[in-house]
């Protein structure tokens, strides 16, 4: 099969037939006239408004980088015409006439079709943005949503103990109790001790710090030994299902709203995602009295359980029951 819309392009590159494994696709440094006679009119409908196209289907970011870099072009032009011929074969083999491929291809078109009507009907780009007032309200309301929660910085030596492992965990113990016994001795600091013993790798890797944490997140059993003990004091060893933990904590920060400047593209966003959502809510009702579709609620169980005995059948015959 001969690639005759790709055999037209002149981009300045020598690497003639020869890309990769596909030699369906002739490129050629100079443009060739397209041959008079192709064998699939599949394959000769490809050509510009099929990349503008497929382009049109990328992010924009990603669509940027494609038309950016000349190489970056000429692999996404190959891999689509790889596609269009392998598209060509399978419809010259007729598998867009089985009932699965067929059934596949409805849903992928009801997908496509549905997302564009919304897009047309109410476009992403044309949602109404909120006023001041809005915003404010939705910041004064929503406090919650924005606050940030206390946060205590923690230091730690975690020493790894298997659970059912009783001599991994007596040893493990006394390693622990022995790098607690050296701090409180002054005979080590916290961050020399964590960089030799720790077996949490990114604390140790940092001195120990494990970072600004929210002490609802902590294991209940480490949260509540952190939030009794004294600041700049390490305490332990503390017991959990992995091990053993020498902590220490620092001053407890404050949990706290920020400022609406700063929320305010957020909330923006949110309030143009929720006018949005409504729009497309509106376009449903109204494609809805147009063109109802029935779903009797009786019906959902035994087509639930159709489906679940049939995809048990399938598990069993391809041998991918779980």
């Amino acid at each position: 099969m001969r690639f005759g819309a790709l055999a037209g392009i002149g981009i300045g590159l020598a690497i003639g037939a020869g890309l990769g494994w596909f030699g369906a696709i002739a490129w050629r440094a100079a443009p060739l006239p397209v041959p008079t006679t192709v064998s699939s009119p599949v394959v000769a409908d490809f050509g510009y408004g099929t990349i503008e196209a497929s382009l049109s289907r990328l992010a924009p970011a990603r669509r940027r980088a494609v038309l950016d870099d000349a190489a970056a072009f000429a692999a996404f032009v190959e891999q689509r015409g790889r596609q269009q011929v392998l598209f060509a074969a399978a419809t010259a083999a007729g598998l867009a006439e089985r009932p699965s491929v067929a059934a596949e291809l409805r849903e992928t078109t009801i997908e496509v079709l549905a997302a564009r009507y919304l897009e047309r009907e109410a476009p992403a780009a044309a949602a109404p943005a909120p006023d001041d007032a809005a915003i404010d309200a939705f910041y004064r309301d929503q406090q919650a949503r924005f606050r940030i929660p206390d946060r205590l910085p923690v230091w730690q030596i975690f020493i790894a103990a298997p659970v059912g492992d009783e001599a991994a965990r007596t040893a493990a113990r006394a390693r622990a109790r022995e790098s607690l016994a050296a701090l409180l001795a002054g005979k080590a600091s916290l961050a020399e001790l964590a960089a030799r013993e720790s077996e949490h790798t990114p604390s140790r890797l940092n001195g120990g710090f494990m970072g600004l944490l929210v002490p609802e997140e902590l294991k209940p059993e480490v949260r509540q030994a952190l939030l009794a003990a004294p600041q700049g004091k390490p305490i332990g060893p503390i017991e959990t299902a992995t091990g053993f933990h020498v902590v220490q904590r620092g001053a407890l920060v404050p949990g706290s709203v920020p400022p609406l400047d700063e929320v305010r593209p957020q909330i923006v966003a949110w309030l143009t995602e929720q006018a949005l959502a409504a729009q497309r809510t509106e376009v449903l009702r109204q494609a809805a009295e147009a063109h109802p579709v029935t779903i009797e609620a009786a019906e959902l169980e035994p087509w639930r359980e159709r489906l679940r005995d049939a995809e048990a059948a399938e598990s069993v015959v391809t041998g991918t029951q779980k």
